[in-house]
């Protein structure tokens, strides 16, 4: 189980609570299937390309 909590002072940044809450399992980002796994590399700043769609890490 993973959780976070958002602060106001984040919430101009994009993906913030995101960042947050995949920290501790950033190693396993490899294991998701490839669109899952692009969607949430670009949220988080770790590949180029602009932010995802939302339907694109959920599906």
């Amino acid at each position: 189980m993973l959780r976070t909590g958002g602060v106001e002072f984040g919430s101009d940044l994009a993906f913030a609570a995101l960042h947050q809450l995949l920290r501790p399992v950033a190693g396993l980002l490899d294991a998701l299937p490839g669109p899952q796994r692009d969607a949430v590399r670009a949220a988080l700043g770790h590949a180029v390309g602009g932010a995802p769609n939302g339907r694109a890490a959920s599906s």
